[in-house]
């Protein structure tokens, strides 16, 4: 992990530390448990070691039920730079198998290195780039060797060669290759001899190609050279471009020439393409777009280290650190994704390191006045702090994807004077802000709740409570889980709120209602008196017959018109309602005579009710009415009969209509 240099220490120190030794260097995520895995850098094939480590790392939290936030401050500077290698693919696998799963990693330190990226857009004429005759390859002996990248595509159009050009006493061209393209070489180790335009043998130079996916990666070495006072040109025409990493201190391949003659000293210049400092971020993962790739800035520029004095250490706080790798991709996208504090950083490290350091007169000025905690930068120290920051958040929002936290943080990035406008190949999408970020899903930091409807409500009725209506799961405090809409029901007084989550998992607690209730009414009494019923004095009054409402019945007292199940619901000054037992009327009694002049019989009756009149008017019509008042039956009759069969059994009235206009009315039963 540290390999005697604290590395890793410092590192996890950023995101996670608790302040434990001395209550300060706190890192970004103080109680995040910690998984920590170490690689040794220096064996070959350590990228699938880092594959292996984040299989294993994830597979922990999948058992465990966990969210998982990877930390990788580690990296190389050779490759395709597009985040299309294998182990790029297999850990963009591993992320997205489930939610919850993000990696964070260091974007390179590699801003002041010599110019090691080169990038030929190939056209008719016929452009170079020298390189130089290192004294060691990757090969085993001195020579030359490069390697480039491009898509098939890009590729296919163009022919190449390798020449040669003296340096001193004076440039001049000495002779190439010839031209051949890329179908040449693929899966075939193709050797050309390059001799000098008099005839002599200068190098011996092999040519290899293949493709991966839709990628090619092409390869040219020099083994042992003729002399060493030459600089080799690689001569492309034709069309399309590729990419080029090459650079002795960086990458153990050969040096790509910058300091060039002028056209007047040396004319074949004109057609000579530079290398830049373009498209250094570190390779693999860092180039995924499934991957948070950070870039460094200015953390603190001086502290007071262990033996008292103050050590500055250059910059300026808050810019960009000058050793931060650029971006793009080499397929053009943004990277680094964004920039965090990176230098300086004081973190933990391992005691034995701090003792050793401490005897140490160099070495104790990279130690903080506490002595217990050591100096470190770069995008290393950058990365972790997204990390801790990520950490944070995927508490927050455990279901999140990469593309949803990559999406947060860059939206949720800050700019200023020192960004300038973002994004950008230095800075990203700009300065991490954590606060932002944990504030900036799609939901508000205090989610707010509203009533619909009135307030205080009545018994058995209920009040909507409206959350906030971007999330998609809404758990209420009364135990209800609803999907929107976002309305909840409340029909009991009390305190109410709601939890809400969004696809993310993302959660927030609403603020609080109070639910106000109307005291219930109290049930209503019916009592029967003769033939009227009667109930408590109340705001308001319906009676029912059988379960439905009686037209107009909306008195204290309603008047009996037949037997039945009767009801009545009251309604209180709140407006609210009770509703009243049952109350089986059996009889209504009434007479036979409905005066001295008039009289129906018989009650009850089966088949035909008889009417008498001491009136001298002269009877017109007759009608009979239901209890409810609806009218059942009408006749012009003057007989004074009228056929009832066809009643159902019930409380009836029959009115009768003179001449005159007068009417008169009795009651009668049908059985």
């Amino acid at each position: 992990l540290d390999h005697g240099f604290g590395h890793g220490s410092t590192v996890m120190g950023a995101a996670a530390s608790n302040g434990g030794a001395t209550g300060a260097y706190i890192g970004a995520a103080p109680a995040a448990d910690l998984m920590v895995v170490s690689i040794n850098l220096t064996v070959p094939g350590f990228r699938a070691r880092v594959v292996d480590a984040v299989k294993y790392i994830l597979d922990k939290a999948a058992a465990l039920g966990r969210p998982c936030v990877l930390n990788c401050s580690l990296g190389s500077y050779s490759g395709s730079h597009d985040g299309l290698d294998g182990t790029a693919l297999i850990i963009d696998s591993l992320l997205l198998e489930r939610r919850g799963q993000v990696l964070v990693c260091a974007g390179g330190n590699s801003g002041t290195f010599p110019l090691y990226h080169l990038r030929t857009e190939v056209d008719s004429d016929t452009s170079f780039t020298w390189f130089e005759n290192e004294v060691n390859t990757p090969l085993g002996s001195a020579g030359v060797y490069f390697d480039a990248w491009a898509d098939s595509a890009e590729f296919a159009n163009i022919q190449f060669a390798m020449g040669a050009d003296r340096v001193t006493p004076g440039y001049q061209y000495r002779g190439r290759t010839p031209f051949r393209d890329v179908g040449d070489v693929f899966f075939n180790m193709t050797t050309d001899t390059l001799w000098s335009l008099d005839g002599n043998e200068l190098a011996i130079v092999n040519f290899y190609a293949e493709p991966r996916g839709a990628q090619v990666h092409f390869e040219c070495a020099i083994l042992n050279p003729d002399s060493n006072a030459y600089y080799f040109r690689f001569m492309t025409t034709g069309s399309g471009g590729f990419d080029v990493w090459s650079s002795w201190p960086v990458l153990a391949t050969s040096d790509m020439i910058t300091n060039v003659p002028d056209a007047a000293t040396f004319p074949d210049i004109v057609d000579y393409v530079m290398p830049d400092n373009t498209k250094q971020i570190v390779d693999a993962w860092a180039c995924s777009p499934n991957v948070v790739t950070v870039a460094n800035m200015q953390n603190e520029v001086e502290y007071v280290c262990a033996n008292g004095t103050t050590q500055n250490v250059g910059g300026v706080e808050n810019d960009i650190n000058i050793t931060s790798s650029r971006g793009p991709t080499r397929d053009g996208r943004v990277k680094p994704d964004l920039a965090a504090p990176g230098d300086v950083t004081l973190s933990a490290a391992p005691p034995a390191l701090i003792a050793n350091y401490l005897l140490s007169p160099t070495n104790i000025l990279k130690l903080s006045a506490d002595s217990m905690h050591l100096r470190n930068g770069g995008t290393s120290m950058a990365s972790p702090v997204v990390a801790g920051t990520v950490a944070l958040f995927l508490q927050r929002c455990p279901h999140a994807t990469p593309a949803d936290v990559i999406a947060l943080l860059t939206a949720t990035a800050a700019s200023d004077a020192f960004t300038g406008a973002v994004p950008n190949f230095r800075w990203g999408h700009g300065k991490l802000d954590a606060f932002a970020a944990m504030v900036g899903t799609n939901f508000s930091y205090d989610p707010s709740l509203s009533l619909i409807g009135p307030m205080p409500f009545c018994p058995g009725d209920s009040v909507g409570v409206e959350a906030d209506g971007s999330m998609d799961l809404y758990d209420w405090s009364d135990g209800d889980m609803l999907l929107p809409p976002n309305i909840g029901y409340a029909n009991q007084a009390g305190l109410y709120w709601v939890m809400m989550y969004n696809a993310m998992g993302c959660r927030a607690l609403s603020d609080t209602v109070v639910i106000d209730l109307f005291p219930a009414p109290p049930t209503p009494g019916i009592y029967q008196i003769g033939n009227t019923l009667e109930t408590d004095p109340a705001s308001g009054y319906q009676w029912l017959l059988e379960g439905a409402e009686i037209p107009g019945a909306n008195a204290q007292v309603y008047d009996l018109l037949a037997p039945g199940t009767y009801q009545v619901q009251t309604t209180d000054a709140n407006g609210c309602t009770a509703l009243s037992d049952t109350l089986e009327v059996i009889w209504v009694g009434m007479a036979e005579e409905g005066s001295e002049a008039f009289s129906i019989w018989p009650s009850p009756v089966h088949d035909q009710i008889n009417l008498a009149s001491g009136s001298g008017a002269v009877l017109m019509r007759m009608e009979v009415f239901a209890g409810d008042g609806r009218r059942v039956l009408h006749t012009t009759a003057t007989d004074g009969r009228v056929d009832v069969r066809g009643l159902t059994p019930g409380g009836y009235t029959l009115r009768a209509y003179y001449a005159d206009g007068s009417d008169q009315q009795a009651r009668f039963v049908k059985r």
